[in-house]
């Protein structure tokens, strides 16, 4: 069984897995703010336990033993993620903290009841699949607000799990499922203006980056 450490790991290696980034030594351990050479032990004690390959590609990837046991842990995150915001009042961009601590210490029986208990959903308040009840990974895959041209009206679909991010949005009054114009692209700073519920918004090239988008169908 995983420890806490190990599995901060297998998150940030299965996430940019998904999106197909290169990982490097120094990209977790400025990640995790852990020190080089215990991020070097770390992944080799991964790969001995058969949860991580090197690859040439990606630097390393998870194996399928790796894979099943991070979509195990990321559904009970989404899943504790779901409880808090709608039981307990937590609002999008502060539940994260407590639904990490929660992940670790969740035992098999509780994570089935839980489930049982929100109705098996599908999706986290983030947009991100719960992998025991939804099994796609495509939602990644697809465009970013980033990459959109000026006129592209989209509906926002994933955002990833970052506090920062999503007390930003919040600020902002942004939301998962919110559809949108984009009105321009500044020259300089190549931030963003979009139309949304007919007021024009700025969001930064970095948040853009980090918003998964849809066609409207």
């Amino acid at each position: 069984m995983p420890t806490k450490g190990q599995e901060d790991y297998l998150k940030i290696i299965f996430d940019e897995n998904l999106k197909q980034n290169k990982i490097t030594n120094k990209f977790i351990s400025e990640e995790l703010d852990i020190k080089a050479p215990s991020v070097t032990h770390m992944l080799q004690r991964l790969e001995m336990d058969g949860l991580i390959e090197k690859n040439d590609k990606l630097g390393f990837k998870l194996t399928l033993k790796g894979e099943e046991k991070t979509k195990i842990l990321l559904s009970k995150h989404r899943l504790w993620e779901l409880f808090l915001i709608e039981y307990l009042g937590y609002t999008w961009d502060e539940v994260h903290k407590d639904a990490d601590l929660l992940e670790h210490v969740t035992s098999d029986n509780l994570f089935k009841k839980l489930n049982i208990f929100l109705k098996k959903p599908k999706r986290c308040p983030h947009g991100k699949p719960i992998y025991i009840n939804d099994d796609n990974t495509n939602d990644l895959l697809e465009k970013k607000l980033s990459e959109l041209q000026i006129g592209d009206v989209r509906k926002i679909n994933v955002i990833e799990d970052s506090s920062k991010l999503l007390k930003y949005l919040s600020e902002k009054n942004i939301n998962l499922n919110d559809t949108f114009k984009l009105i321009s692209i500044n020259e300089f700073d190549k931030s963003f203006t979009i139309n949304l519920n007919n007021n024009n918004v700025t969001i930064s090239h970095i948040a853009a980056n980090k918003i998964y988008v849809k066609e409207i169908n």
